[in-house]
C-alpha cells in the first residue's frame, strides 16, 4: 500500500484511515508525504518520509508503534516535557490509548506497529491485561542498537513479501516482541519467575520440548508451546531457562534448522534450493540461515545440498 501526496489533508485522511484521526500542518516549498505500509498477520511494517517541517497531533493509538529514525528529527511532546531524537534514535512513539503530539523536521523512519496482546503473550501474562511495557527509550544504548537491527531485519522480510509465510510472520512478530520486553523498562521484575505461584519442574520442560519436536512443520509459537505443557508462557520460559539453559523459540529454531538440514541432505540440487528449503522452514533471510547453519553442521547449507 503506497502514498504519496504534495497535500496536507490528502495526508490527513491516509493517517486517519489507517491509523488514527490526526491533524498535520507543515511548511515547506514541496511538502512531500510518503507512506508505504506492509500489512502481515499481528504486524504492520511501514515506512514513511515526511519531506517539510510539520507538526502533528494524533488521537490514541490502539497499537504499540516502534519506531526507527533515519533521517531529521523528530520531537514528541508528552505531558509538559518535550523528547528529542535523531538519527540512529529507536523509541515507541506511544503506548496504546494515549495521544500523540509532537513535530518533525524534513524526516524518514521505519515504523512497526505490534499488537499489544502480542507482547502480552510473549510476556507470560493474559492478553487483555494492560501492557506491562514502560517508558519511551530502550534501557541503554546497546538495547537501542539492537533494536534498531531486528527492525531493519523485519523490514527487509516485509519488503521480500517473506512476511506473507504465516509462521515467519508470526516467529518474527514475538521475536521482535520478546526485544520490546528485553530493551524497555517494564513492570516484569527481573529475572524469570513462575506467575501461578506453583514450581515448574522437569516434565513441564520434557513436555514442551517433545511438542516442539512433533511440530517443528507446524505453524507454532510461544503460546502453542505452553499450552501444550499445560502452563502459562512464563513459566514455560521458566523451565526452558532452568532445565535446557535456552529459550522455547531458540528450541524452537533448532528443531527447524535440524529438519532444514534433513531436507538438504536428502534433495535433489537440480529440483530445489537452499532458500526454498530455509523459507519451508521459516527461515526467510538466506544469509541469516546460511550462518546459524554454518555455526550448527561446520559447512554451508549448499555444500550439504550438493554432496553426493
Amino acid at each position: 500500500m503506497r502514498f504519496e501526496s504534495r497535500c496536507l489533508s490528502a495526508a490527513e485522511e491516509f493517517v486517519a484511515a489507517h491509523y488514527s484521526r490526526t491533524r498535520i500542518s507543515g511548511k515547506g516549498p514541496d511538502p512531500v508525504t510518503r507512506i508505504e505500509r506492509r500489512v502481515a498477520p499481528l504486524i504492520s511494517v511501514d515506512t514513511c518520509e515526511f519531506r517539510y517541517s510539520h507538526t502533528f497531533g494524533a488521537e490514541e493509538f490502539g497499537l504499540f508503534c516502534l519506531l526507527s529514525l533515519h533521517r531529521g528529527s523528530l520531537t514528541m511532546c508528552r505531558g509538559g516535557d518535550a523528547d528529542a531524537y535523531g538519527p540512529g534514535n529507536v523509541m515507541l512513539l506511544g503506548h496504546p490509548g494515549q495521544a500523540l503530539r509532537g513535530s518533525g523536521v524534513e524526516n524518514s523512519q521505519t515504523a512497526v506497529l505490534l499488537h499489544p496482546s502480542v507482547i502480552n503473550r510473549v510476556a507470560g501474562i493474559d492478553e487483555d491485561a494492560r501492557c506491562p511495557v514502560r517508558g519511551f527509550r530502550p534501557v541503554s544504548r546497546a538495547a537501542e542498537d539492537r533494536l534498531a537491527t531486528a527492525i531493519s531485519y523485519v523490514a527487509r522480510m516485509a519488503e521480500s513479501d517473506a512476511l506473507a509465510s504465516g509462521l515467519v510472520s508470526r516467529t518474527a512478530t514475538e521475536h521482535l516482541a520478546a526485544l520490546v520486553l528485553d530493551c524497555f523498562p517494564h513492570d516484569l521484575g527481573t529475572g524469570l519467575s513462575v506467575p501461578e505461584g506453583r514450581s515448574v519442574h522437569g516434565g513441564t520442560w520434557q513436555r514442551a520440548a517433545r511438542f516442539i519436536e512433533e511440530n517443528a512443520h507446524r505453524d507454532i509459537g510461544i503460546a502453542d508451546i505452553a499450552a501444550a505443557a499445560g502452563v502459562t508462557p512464563r513459566a514455560v520460559q521458566y523451565a526452558f531457562a532452568r532445565y535446557a539453559g535456552t529459550t522455547p523459540l531458540d528450541q524452537l529454531r533448532t528443531a527447524r534448522l535440524s529438519r532444514a538440514h534433513a531436507e538438504l541432505a536428502a534433495a535433489d540440487p537440480a529440483l530445489t534450493s537452499v532458500a526454498r528449503i530455509a523459507l519451508t522452514w521459516g527461515f526467510s533471510h538466506p544469509g541469516r540461515f546460511s550462518a546459524l547453519y554454518r555455526r550448527a553442521y561446520g559447512v554451508s547449507p549448499s555444500v550439504t545440498l550438493r554432496r553426493p
